[in-house]
């Protein structure tokens, strides 16, 4: 082979592999960003997924679309609640407009806190939407920025590669073709020295060997595209680019959790305020009568008992109400000395009785008190209180006022001192016997950061609280616990004022990994 021959062979060479090594010559022409490092994306994008969100002084707005074309009707999701209890929002109109554009779309209730708008916009860029929310008589303005249409997210396609340089295996192939070049050489020199050697058949494979390189180059660099007409595009997973967009905006070290998951579980929350919380005391407790309260009705004189009407115990009676006779020459009436109820019963008409003999009883239900049962430390502590409160778990949320009477002038023999606690008004539903809750209010209330009671969660490394950081992200904070009152307890750190905690389905966030970035 002579030497112009082997020159012009060896330069095919190289501009085959040069073709084979270069980064995107399958994909000339294409649209595709500069080789630098990614762009920050707006918060809530992912794959053409866009979601924002906007609060006003009562409500919060999670937007969410897909990619939105201009000119082409897209289908866009609000999800609307309350500010400060998350609670979805049911039976409002919603009317998302356009001011650019001069347009307006009523969206439609798809789920509670749920609705669905159809908008189109003409033109590509980015837009601000303002959402008007009619909820009974209010009227709540709201508005969305950096709206995408047509517009893809800064950051949109770049490869994973677009830091620069080579695949690995392209310096391999470099390596290798490296060796082959040598070796051709050799061979050309030895044939020059007259030796039996080919380096017309080292070049053979040399260029044999590039051309299967760019070959290979070019099926790799289009390797999972679909080309040609009437081939399906990849299927989009929806629910997991909208949760992908969700995340996006969920800052590191919090915990994502979807607003159609949050209205699913009935997650609410609470802001926690300052307030003046009184530590104190639970202790259960039995209903008696007041004895002040009772008295008996008894005979003027000894005779026979005559009975005006048939008195069963229960019967309501008045002061002075006459609830029979005793007949000795003529009739002397028995009367109620106190208004009340009949809680006994000790003659029937036709009886002989006593002078003095008691034949009923009548208690005012309305004076009712409480014993409350205390032992050693809880005695001392609960001796301080002046106030109560007392609940009946057989009737949630009903709450009586009480007041702190002191404790018994004797106890019964046994561990225990009753506290007498008076309660007012609870006649109605109080009677002697029942078993109640006291709670008691102590002295010395001090005001710090209090939250309601179900927020707070035990763990093995002690209470915890979830805090709401944004639409679909928590942060979970550990706290120091201060003194509890009813279902309110104050907390001494690790929660500021104006923050909103859970208190309701936390639990599943528990279980939720943090987001890292």
């Amino acid at each position: 082979m002579s030497p112009l021959r082997f020159l012009g062979s060896f330069a095919l060479v190289v501009v085959l592999l040069a073709g084979a090594a270069r980064p995107g010559a399958a994909h000339e022409g294409d649209d595709h960003a500069a080789e630098s490092a990614p762009a920050a994306r707006l918060s809530g994008d992912a794959d053409g997924t866009q979601s924002r969100v906007t609060e006003s002084a009562a409500h919060e707005l999670l937007f969410r679309a897909d990619e939105i074309e201009p000119a082409h009707r897209s289908t866009v999701h609000l999800f609307l609640c309350e500010l400060e209890t998350n609670a979805p929002i049911t039976g409002a109109r919603l009317e998302v407009a356009s001011a650019s554009h001069d347009s307006v779309w009523n969206a439609r209730a798809e789920s509670p806190g749920v609705y669905v708008a159809d908008i189109a916009i003409p033109v590509a860029g980015t837009f601000t939407l303002d959402v008007v929310v009619r909820h009974g008589e209010e009227i709540d303005l709201l508005s969305i920025d950096s709206v995408r249409v047509g517009v893809a997210p800064p950051g949109a396609g770049i490869a994973a590669s677009a830091g620069g340089g080579l695949p690995p295996w392209a310096f391999a192939a470099f390596a290798g073709f490296g060796v082959l070049a040598i070796a051709s050489l050799a061979l050309f020199a030895r044939a020059r020295a007259g030796r039996k050697a080919g380096p017309g058949r080292a070049l053979s494979i040399l260029v044999a060997l590039s051309v299967a390189a760019l070959l290979a180059r070019g099926a790799i660099a289009h390797e999972g595209e679909v080309h040609g007409e009437g081939e399906a595009e990849p299927e989009r997973n929806e629910h997991a680019l909208h949760a992908a967009a969700g995340r996006a905006a969920v800052p590191a070290g919090a915990r994502y959790m979807a607003k159609e998951a949050q209205f699913d579980l009935g997650l609410l929350t609470a802001v926690a305020r300052v307030d003046s919380l009184s530590e104190t005391r639970r202790a259960f407790g039995t209903v008696v009568a007041d004895p002040s309260a009772a008295a008996d009705v008894v005979a003027p004189q000894t005779g026979r008992f005559v009975g005006r009407r048939a008195w069963r115990i229960g019967d309501r009676v008045a002061r002075g109400q006459a609830l029979g006779a005793v007949l000795v020459v003529d009739e002397l009436p028995v009367r109620a000395p106190i208004r009340g109820t009949i809680t006994a019963i000790s003659a029937v008409p036709g009886q002989t009785v006593a002078a003095g003999q008691a034949i009923a009883r009548v208690t005012d239900l309305d004076r009712v008190r409480v014993e409350v049962a205390l032992y050693g430390e809880a005695l001392s502590a609960a001796a301080r209180a002046r106030s109560a409160v007392v609940r009946l778990p057989a009737l949630p949320g009903r709450v009586l006022e009480a007041r702190v009477e002191g404790l018994a002038p004797a106890s019964d023999g046994g561990p225990s001192v009753p506290l007498v606690l008076d309660v007012r008004g609870g006649g109605e539903v109080l009677r002697p016997g029942m078993v109640v809750e006291a709670e008691l209010r102590l002295p010395g209330a001090t005001a710090s950061i209090v939250v309601p009671a179900s927020a707070v969660l035990s763990t093995e490394r002690g209470p915890i609280v979830f805090v709401k950081v944004g639409a679909e992200a928590f942060v979970q904070r550990a706290v120091t616990l201060g003194p509890a009152a009813g279902d309110r307890v104050s907390v001494t750190s690790g929660v500021a004022e104006g923050e909103r905690v859970v208190v309701s389905a936390a639990a599943p966030l528990l279980s939720t990994p943090e987001e890292t970035r």
